[in-house]
């Protein structure tokens, strides 16, 4: 019986250490990588976003070491990708148990992006985190003027110079004193017939006598780029306050021969584009009623 007792008592010790030795092989391995996350308060992103172009986010980043390794931290990257291009915006290297920083990032241009963000120990164990980042165009608002009478060059009543920042009409004196801000003309001439030209036209040089050293004169001469534009009346018509314009095609500062209800497509030297719509003309054509629509 004592052998028998002895034996069974091997195979107990035998068993517990084959037990111990399974439950062993059967846990999983620690994570030892560093941890990292974005602040979560008030005015910080942390999360998927949709902005409108032109507008910021506030990003922070919190990063430790992880306790159990305690290994440093070395290194933080951030990086954005547009259209599987990547942009690194931020690469650091340091030697330290923990990280933390605040970056404020604009976007401009409309778009999808992603931002992520990596810390790195010593041991080379990385955690990365990132979120997406949905940017609306804006749509710019719409200037708008209705029933604007113009005069040719020698019209005592009305004037023939036009300012679109303002939604303004002058006279050639007034315009003279507000040369900058001018940036179309009308007037009615022997070849021409009715035309809308930049002051950097030749033709409104001439026919207003803008370079006459002896007349008025002038020394800045925008060059506002005009064209036939590819809506119609009823379409120039339709625009409301928020509206994208198209960008101009050709490289013309005149459009002459105007009819009723030409639409003509503008952009002047500040960049702003607009529409002007020709309503009618009188009976000896040259007087001219226009609407106006230009981008805010």
């Amino acid at each position: 019986m004592k052998k028998l007792t002895y034996l069974l008592g091997l195979f107990l010790v035998a068993g517990m250490l084959f037990s111990s030795c399974k439950k062993d092989e059967t846990e999983e391995p620690k994570d030892l990588t560093p941890t990292i996350s974005f602040k979560g308060e008030a005015g910080f992103t942390s999360a998927d976003v949709t902005i409108n172009e032109g507008e910021d986010i506030l990003v922070g980043i919190i990063a430790l070491e992880n306790p159990t390794s305690g290994k440093n931290l070395t290194s933080f990257k951030m990086v954005l990708t547009t259209n599987n291009i990547p942009q690194v915006l931020v690469d650091s290297s340091f030697n330290e148990s923990s990280f933390t920083a605040d970056y404020s990032i604009s976007f401009d241009n409309a778009g999808e992006t992603r931002l992520s963000a990596k810390i790195t120990d010593k041991d080379g164990l990385s955690k990365e985190i990132a979120f997406n980042i949905t940017i609306n165009e804006i749509q710019p608002t719409v200037s708008t003027k209705l029933g604007i009478k113009m005069g040719s060059w020698n019209d005592a009543e009305y004037g023939s110079f036009y300012a679109t920042s303002t939604q303004t009409l002058y006279k050639i004196g007034d315009a003279t004193n507000n040369q900058e801000a001018i940036d179309f003309a009308f007037f009615k001439g022997t070849t021409t017939q009715n035309t809308i030209g930049a002051p950097s036209s030749d033709n409104v040089k001439s026919v207003f006598d803008l370079t006459d050293p002896n007349g008025v004169n002038w020394t800045t001469f925008n060059d506002t780029k005009i064209e036939m534009a590819a809506i119609d009346a009823t379409e120039f018509d339709a625009i409301g306050v928020i509206y994208a314009f198209p960008e101009l095609t050709g490289n013309t500062n005149e459009v002459n021969n105007l009819s009723i209800d030409d639409v003509l497509l503008f952009e002047t030297v500040n960049g702003k584009r607009g529409y002007i719509r020709i309503n009618n003309f009188d009976q000896k054509g040259d007087r001219m009623n226009i609407d106006v629509k230009v981008a805010n």
